[in-house]
């Protein structure tokens, strides 16, 4: 019962999508038989729907290819990021993902949300993040805020949307972005919109 409301607190106020291996290894130990029986059963009771399908995914990046602060960094070297963007080596792969319903938003919350089939590449990557960074959050307290919902924080500046934000208990704020093919130029624009905050590149 514990997994089944974690993952739809996750699909709801953390994160777009899952996919079956990100629940198995983040809430059944890897256990891909447990994790489908429970996502079996929310699909049943309408809390989860999903989808099969082959897809690029880039390889699972747990920690960021450059942190920026203000206060420590010399300038990025744009050329450099641009180029470890482009030389990640997606491989296709064939998956099941999962988002949560309305009957699941209406009972645990957050803000119902359109997933896109275009964006599913990306969001699968930035749940990975997420993963990779939950057990941190919880110990820490930080509150994680998802793209969709940054609109609804009072102390998020007038500068481009990034992918999340980690809220710090002490006021401090993150920016995270996973970058894709991003040309040195847009690496720049996102730096010149962010530079005086800290934000984490993944």
């Amino acid at each position: 019962m514990k997994a089944k409301s974690e993952i739809l607190n996750a699909l709801t106020k953390q994160v777009r999508v899952l996919t079956s291996v990100q629940i198995a290894r983040g809430w059944f130990d890897g256990n891909s038989r447990g994790a489908s029986r429970t996502l079996t059963a929310l699909e049943r009771g309408g809390f989860v729907w999903s989808v099969g399908m082959s897809l690029f995914a880039d390889p699972d990046v747990t920690e960021p290819l450059f942190r920026w602060s203000a206060r420590e960094c010399p300038e990025p070297e744009f050329n450099g990021l641009a180029y470890q963007l482009s030389v990640r080596q997606p491989a296709m792969k064939r998956g099941r993902i999962w988002t949560a319903t309305r009957k699941a938003f209406a009972e645990f919350g957050g803000q119902t949300r359109s997933v896109r089939r275009t964006d599913w590449e990306h969001d699968i990557a930035v749940s990975g993040i997420w993963m990779a960074l939950r057990e941190r959050l919880e110990a820490s307290g930080d509150s994680w805020i998802l793209e969709d919902d940054l609109h609804q924080t009072e102390d998020f500046p007038d500068v481009a949307k990034p992918d999340a934000m980690i809220r710090q208990n002490d006021g401090r704020i993150i920016l995270i972005e996973r970058g894709g093919r991003y040309s040195a130029e847009t690496l720049r624009r996102k730096h010149e919109s962010w530079s005086a905050l800290t934000y984490w590149l993944y």
